[in-house]
């Protein structure tokens, strides 16, 4: 087998290759999948001396990230008071975000002293801003101005950020001063650009007045975390409705950008801000899995899509590829351990990251403050999102199927922590339903192969809390499909063998 490393000896392809074998080998030799994985691990430890002279390896890639957490750091420093940080407020409301976590992590009065800086020109902005207490994105409606683009996806990074400053200040009139701004800024878009859909609008937007896909998930983060702030139920109460509308929203026919490899990046990094944030603060245990159905979905575009040539990708909608770290980060930390792809995502997680910090370029200010972003969470876990401060959060319930074929059936059976739950079922025979189980306490289905004959069957379930009265009109359920199985003449023969 040729193994190709480029010059400048990444070990990316060979990673990748190796990580997308196991995963359809895994289809095949469920048991013995590990092997091929420690036989990888052994092959990349001893290329480590030829790929990278430093030997970043499992035992100090800490120490790695930490140095590069640091560097990124005072990167951003520098570069702040040099004046080169870009006009666009709203990448770097991601690095005082990351500063506010590296301030927390140092207690050292230079960062906060920084990123308070930057908050007051925010506010000073807000209060000349047209409507009242929206923010400046640096471009667009300036302040006194009543003309002109005002996009609620940009200004709602901004009020993240003066509220990160909030949260991390040690000076209490300031923290009020914030907090209020935020407050403000959160009721405004409230009043002005939020549906009764749950889904809000862009603003001041000259191509569209209806919901957007990025404001709502932007938004929708924002509420949450002024809510664990606050208390206050009317903010998580309309962030859960955004969520529920962003649920409901075919991402794959997102627009501005469109869902391709490039655009991809950008709608999957802040659906998972909405997503992240949700999961955490959202207590309905069905939205809570439908939350993480759409996580799982988005982690797995990740693991197929994103290549060297993506990471390398300076396009403006390909950049965000850098904080995708963050995002699968924060899916980790919700899985068991035991979880077989733990190790793997971790791995992808630090391949990309260690990609991105050893091609550092200091001009390209936006990837870097998405890799600063992704940075924070690894060396600070949960710090962006303002958990440190709350109970640890819950662990992802692995809701699955399992499968179990015998010689004369297949049994369908749900695997779920939930309690209160009925299930129902469709069973599907080359793509047509065939078969339907009403809801019950029963979480099984049963197939018979000699009733049903030969085929390609799956099962789509739905999961709903039993006290529920109209369960087949209401929308509060869990739905999915089973993988699909083959049916063939050998299997109806052995079937028929065992019964005689």
């Amino acid at each position: 087998m040729l193994l190709v490393l480029n010059d400048s000896g990444e070990r990316w392809s060979v990673f990748l290759f190796f990580y997308k074998m196991k995963k359809c080998i895994f289809n095949f030799f469920s048991n013995k999948i590990n092997i091929l994985f420690y036989l990888f691990l052994i092959l990349q430890s001893s290329l480590n001396a030829i790929e990278n002279p430093q030997g970043f390896s499992l035992k100090n890639k800490h120490i790695y990230f930490e140095k590069q957490y640091s560097f990124y750091t005072n990167y951003f420093v520098d570069s702040y008071y040099k004046g080169k940080w870009p006009k666009q407020e709203f990448i770097n409301s991601y690095i005082i975000r990351s500063l506010n976590v590296y301030y927390a992590k140092t207690n050292k009065k230079k960062y906060i002293d920084l990123t308070e800086e930057w908050t007051d020109k925010q506010l000073l902005n807000q209060r000349k801003m047209f409507p009242m207490n929206a923010f400046y994105m640096g471009y667009g409606r300036k302040p006194t101005e009543k003309n002109g683009e005002m996009f609620v996806a940009d200004t709602a990074c901004i009020a993240m950020a003066v509220l990160s400053t909030a949260i991390y200040t040690k000076n209490i009139k300031k923290q009020k001063k914030y907090l209020q701004s935020v407050i403000d800024y959160t009721d405004m878009v409230i009043k002005n650009y939020a549906k009764k859909s749950g889904g809000v609008t862009d603003g001041e937007w000259e191509k569209s007045d209806k919901e957007w896909w990025c404001s709502t998930a932007l938004f929708s983060s924002l509420l949450y975390q002024l809510y664990g702030v606050t208390k206050e139920e009317k903010y998580k109460n309309f962030a859960d409705k955004a969520i529920k509308w962003l649920i409901e929203f075919d991402y794959r026919k997102a627009d501005t950008p469109k869902f391709d490899k490039y655009g991809a990046v950008t709608v999957i990094f802040y659906m998972l801000e909405a997503f992240n944030s949700g999961y955490f603060y959202n207590n309905n245990q069905y939205t809570r899995k439908k939350i993480a159905l759409k996580v799982i979905e988005f982690i797995d575009w990740i693991e197929h899509h994103v290549d060297q040539q993506l990471i390398a990708s300076n396009a403006w909608w390909s950049v965000k590829v850098a904080g995708l770290p963050y995002h699968i980060h924060n899916y980790i930390k919700y899985i068991s351990s035991s979880n077989m792809y733990f190790t793997d995502l971790q791995s992808l997680e630090d391949c990309i990251l260690e990609y991105l910090c050893r091609h550092f370029d200091p001009n390209k200010i936006q990837k870097n403050a998405f890799t600063y972003f992704s940075l924070s969470e690894k060396n600070i876990s949960g710090a962006t999102y303002q958990y440190l401060n709350s109970e640890k959060p819950c662990k992802f319930d692995d809701l699955r199927v399992e499968i179990i074929n015998s010689e004369c059936a297949v049994e369908y059976k749900i695997l779920s922590s939930m309690k209160d739950i009925s299930a129902a079922f469709y069973l599907y025979k080359n793509n047509k339903r065939v078969d339907t189980q009403w809801y019950s306490d029963n979480l099984r289905y049963k197939l018979d192969k000699l009733k049903l004959g030969v085929g390609k069957y799956k099962i789509r379930y739905f999961i709903i809390n039993k006290n529920i009265s109209n369960k087949a009109e209401s929308k509060d359920k869990i739905s999915d499909y089973s993988k699909s199985i083959t049916i063939d003449e050998r299997d109806i023969k052995r079937c028929r063998e065992k019964r005689n």
